[in-house]
């Protein structure tokens, strides 16, 4: 299984306001619906790329990063820090 990183994030934002920040960020999405979002990062030094989940909730977003690599169990903060970025971009 894949290194992963989730948190829930309280926010009034629309899904669509949400998937604009995600572009902003310069994430590729992928899937887009009025409960989920998924997004794709780029490969880099550090990753072969992650896959972004975001479903809206009640009060919020429930936020998932994982490897796209599903090998790969070692993911040097990457996902902590694309959960942190959506954070940052919601607040």
């Amino acid at each position: 299984m894949a290194a992963s990183h989730q948190r829930f994030i309280k926010s009034k934002l629309s899904i669509e306001e949400v998937s604009k920040k995600c572009t902003l960020l310069g994430w590729t999405i992928s899937v887009s619906t009025s409960e989920r979002i998924v997004v794709k990062t780029s490969i880099s030094l550090l990753s072969w790329g992650e896959k972004i989940e975001v479903h809206k909730q009640n009060d919020g977003y429930l936020v998932v990063s994982s490897c796209a690599m599903p090998l790969q169990i070692v993911d040097w903060g990457k996902n902590s820090s694309n959960v942190d970025k959506i954070q940052m971009a919601l607040s």
